[in-house]
């Protein structure tokens, strides 16, 4: 469903020296930090995921900026990179990132998540920071004493991990020649539990930048949250929204990609004959009725005709960046015109390239117009396009195409789209039989702490609904029960990847667990999950007592002289698995994946740019509080 993860298996953008820079050193001599105690957190699934979904010729004005920023040997310690959820937030930093990391400009980085509960406290955060600082800026693993590091380690507090990690050794080491690095942090307001894990990072924000060399600044993402905006102010941060124009140009660039291979051009079969006539005079009357014969094909015909589309790309480069370079000649039209130049004279090959240019033009204006048109709908978020590209992908299976009457029907924002996917995995809404095994997962997957691993899944699916049970503790994991939880996973925005379960995009976990800020009516509607139960099922998968499990499975449990409530959805012996709504996206991304060395030196955009109308922000931007999304957010993930 989410085409918005363009990750092909084997086929990561980074080429593999580049991967290896971005990543823990490992089959190499010995990391100098691992032997001192500190480990660096690996990030490479997040950055090769991330920069598959960037869009050559994209945010080039805002790596400008950046560059600005990071260039300038007066400019402010912190740059705050602020936007909704869904706006590309991480997409951009991983791709600057990459380009800072070759130019050996960047000291660490860190990226928080809000399923990953395990990396979020301060004590790992700073320990991961020390130890790419140590294999990143010269000089400085060689001040940090071994004793101090491990005693401050094992204590895990804050003060004395900041002076021993961070305050005494940096203040010896010499400022780089190349100019200043940085250190990136990415969605520090992804809360994985509650406020206060928000509070304890703003915190080691607050602390750390003070005890930093003037040669050593810091990249923080975020949404325009009060807590980190009151932090932050503190420091005069350079702020960069991602929002006004040259936003929406990117965002206008990316829609064409995605609908050009769902959208119908307007360029019929009489409208082409006529150009062609009016182009080749010696055409003229033999080609009447020969191109409209194609109009009076049968569907099954047509439908052949228009997938009879080869692609041409340029030789040196086998997968195009870009829809600018692709061709389209459709072979049924093309045999035909073999025929009739040769009888009347014409140059077959003159002909066939001004058909060729007449439909790729029909395609790209009707993409063009198209993407104009759902641009309104996507409110600037590129997390609507990825899941904008699935819904397209899933209504093209099912026989609808897309075309420019249909465009106002398609739905308005994630919410709408959340609501019509899983509408399409449950015709009849909770009274499906499978909800009932749906609705356990997905309660378990948001209440967990961290991904969900697949083991427990399967359980949590096989454990008896009733309370007091653990029968989780008897169901074995075998590969049935496994493709059984992978195949209702996907259907309910869950994806597998090393293991575990995370759902494809934050904004999903909102949707199904939110309220409305004032009727307090959840956002899901029917679809809506509790945490509480899901604490329940994994306390009974563990046989554990957790508290709140107790708690609701004693309220729930019957009461004496009350009469038994009976289940809504009684589970049949056998149910249908749902259409799997949300597809991997490594079997159809909008564009092909980029090759690493043509991309950094490519400098073109895909669009016009207009003239940089809007100067640098070195205030905060307007806000405007109907815009704010109650929680973090991140959706798109490698497997959806």
């Amino acid at each position: 469903f989410f085409s918005i993860c363009f990750i092909r298996k084997g086929m990561g953008r980074m080429s593999d020296a580049s991967m290896f820079t971005l990543c823990p050193q490992s089959n190499q001599s010995p990391d100098p930090a691992a032997i001192l105690g500190l480990k660096a957190i690996d990030f490479s699934a997040v950055l090769q995921l991330k920069q598959q979904q960037w869009l050559a010729g994209t945010r080039e004005w805002l790596f400008d900026q950046m560059d600005e920023w990071l260039a300038d040997p007066d400019g402010a310690r912190t740059l705050w990179l602020v936007g909704r959820g869904g706006t590309g937030k991480t997409m951009a930093l991983t791709e600057w990132l990459e380009r800072k990391v070759q130019q050996k400009c960047v000291a660490a980085w860190h990226f928080f998540r809000h399923d990953e509960v395990s990396q979020s406290s301060p004590p790992m955060l700073l320990s991961s920071l020390s130890a790419m600082l140590c294999q990143h800026v010269p000089g400085y693993q060689a001040q940090l004493d071994a004793a101090a590091v491990s005693h401050a380690l094992a204590s895990g507090e804050l003060h004395e991990l900041f002076h021993t990690l961070f305050s005494k050794p940096l203040q010896f080491v010499e400022a780089p020649f190349g100019g200043p690095m940085v250190m990136c942090i990415d969605a520090l307001d992804e809360v994985p539990v509650d406020t206060q894990s928000v509070s304890e990072r703003l915190n080691v924000i607050l602390n750390m930048v003070p005890l930093l060399p003037h040669w050593l600044r810091i990249f923080v993402t975020s949404r325009d949250n009060h807590q980190v905006r009151r932090t932050l102010e503190q420091f005069e941060p350079l702020v960069l929204p991602l929002e006004g124009a040259l936003h929406r140009a990117d965002m206008r660039a990316y829609l064409r990609l995605v609908v050009r291979r769902y959208v119908r051009g307007d360029c019929n079969a009489p409208a082409l004959e006529r150009l062609v006539e009016d182009e080749f005079p010696e055409l003229s009357g033999m080609m009447e009725g020969q191109l409209r014969g194609l109009e009076r094909a049968s569907a099954a015909e047509f439908k052949r005709t228009q997938s009879a589309v080869p692609l041409y790309w340029p030789q040196q480069r086998p997968q195009p960046p870009t829809a600018a370079e692709e061709e389209q000649v459709p072979e049924v039209v093309q045999a035909l015109l073999q025929q009739l130049c040769e009888s009347a004279g014409a140059d077959y090959d003159e002909v066939e390239d001004f058909i060729g240019q007449q439909l790729k033009a029909a395609r790209q204006d009707a993409a063009a117009r198209a993407a104009r048109l759902i641009e309104r709908k996507a409110d600037g978020l590129f997390s609507y396009a990825a899941l904008l590209n699935g819904h397209l992908q899933a209504e093209e299976a099912a026989g609808r195409g897309l075309d420019m009457a249909r465009l106002a029907c398609l739905p308005r924002g994630a919410a709408e789209l959340f609501k019509a996917q899983f509408q399409r995995a449950f015709p009849k809404g909770v009274f499906e039989p499978l909800w009932t095994k749906a609705v356990r997962l997905l309660e378990a997957a948001a209440a967990a702490p961290d991904p969900l691993l697949a083991e427990v899944a399967s359980q949590v699916l096989a454990a008896d609904a009733g309370p007091g049970t653990n029968a989780g503790a008897n169901a074995a994991f075998n590969r049935a029960d496994a493709a059984a939880t992978q195949e209702l996973a996907g259907a309910v925005g869950l994806a597998l990847r090393d293991g575990r379960y995370r759902f494809v995009h934050k904004s999903l976990v909102e949707w199904l667990v939110g309220h409305d800020g004032s009727s307090g009516v959840p956002t899901a509607g029917e679809f809506a999950v509790d945490t509480a139960n899901g604490m329940v099922h994994l306390a009974e998968v563990h046989g554990l007592e957790h508290p709140i499990a107790a708690r609701v499975s004693k309220e729930r449990s019957p009461q004496p002289g009350l009469p038994q409530s009976t289940k809504r959805n009684p589970e049949p012996s056998h149910c249908e698995s749902p259409p799997n709504v949300f597809p991997e996206i490594a079997d159809s991304p909008p564009f092909p994946a980029r090759q690493d060395s043509y991309c950094r030196s490519r400098t073109t955009s895909l669009h016009e740019v207009p003239a940089q109308t809007e100067p640098l922000h070195s205030s905060y931007p307007s806000h405007d509080p109907s815009e704010d999304w109650d929680s973090p957010s991140y959706w798109v993930h490698g497997g959806v």
